[in-house]
């Protein structure tokens, strides 16, 4: 969930080094892009990081964020208003995620 955590191997605004990041290639080449200056952060090659790098920061820049960072679309309210009056006209028609979940990976072998 957006803003469990409190910073990883990235950070926010901060390049923190570990052992799977090569820091020097993943500074970027032109360090005056003018959306980094004044923000005190260090702009990322993004090409110069791996895939699980990438993934990485993508999910560290997901939980900095809190609900209200990412609010619902209409459509998306009013999905969530009709699955819900579906639910209290039919309370036993539907059935656990974990159920649903288990039978998905049952069909996927």
């Amino acid at each position: 969930m957006p803003g469990d955590r409190a910073g990883g191997c990235f950070g926010i605004g901060v390049m923190q080094s570990n052992d799977e990041l090569d820091v020097d290639r993943a500074v970027a080449r032109d360090a005056v892009n003018p959306m980094f200056r004044g923000m005190g952060i260090t702009p990322l090659d993004i090409n110069s990081l791996t895939v699980d790098q990438r993934l990485q920061l993508v999910e560290e820049l997901w939980e900095s964020l809190s609900a209200s960072d990412v609010p619902l679309t209409p459509a998306q309210e009013r999905e969530i208003d009709h699955r819900e009056a579906l639910h209290r006209a039919h309370p036993g028609r539907g059935r656990p995620w974990r159920d649903a979940l288990d039978e998905i990976q049952r069909r996927r072998g």
